[in-house]
């Protein structure tokens, strides 16, 4: 997944479907993406659905488009799509991290993902000092447990599960 990921994002002779790259939609109510409620985003072909948790990592580093509906099938607007970490944004982020944030990890910057530490759903900047590396397996574990805090310029503070506190600061 990672080789496609990185193939998709670096190559310009890419496969299309209707001029769009390859995606996946998820469906998911800004209550829920906001932790405002609690439930589940709907993914085509995922029976059981998406965690809210999930949901936010897929949003980490994603085009996010927005559509509002009249009930389940009337579409009523159309936002226009975005992408969450400008090219700009990320080759500074990768310029300071140069590999994931995690403790001990040294998965370099161009197989890692962009993470926003306060996410942009709970009012998060998309800045260099909101935005670190992680590589997909820390990126899933600050998504689901784990904690991260600080300023990316700066020192950033992990905190397990478990409360023990992990510290990280960018290399140089």
């Amino acid at each position: 997944m990672l080789i496609c990921g990185y193939f998709l994002d670096h190559h310009t002779t890419r496969p299309t479907s209707g001029g769009q790259r390859p995606h996946v939609a998820v469906t998911v109510d800004l209550v829920v993406l906001a932790r405002t409620l609690p439930g589940r985003a709907i993914a085509p072909r995922v029976s059981a659905g998406l965690d809210a948790d999930t949901a936010r990592q897929l949003c980490c580093d994603a085009a996010v488009s927005r559509v509002i509906t009249n009930g389940k099938s009337e579409v009523l607007d159309v936002g226009r799509k975005t992408r969450v970490i400008p090219t700009g944004l990320r080759t500074a982020v990768e310029q300071r991290d140069r590999c994931c944030r995690e403790p001990g990890c040294d998965t370099p910057a161009w197989f890692s993902e962009v993470h926003h530490i306060i996410h942009w759903a709970d009012g998060g900047t998309t800045t260099r000092s909101n935005c670190c590396l992680f590589c997909r397996k820390h990126h899933k574990m600050i998504h689901h447990g784990w904690t991260v805090t600080g300023d990316a310029n700066h020192t950033l503070t992990f905190t397990a599960p478990d409360g023990t506190l992990y510290y990280s600061d960018p290399p140089g």
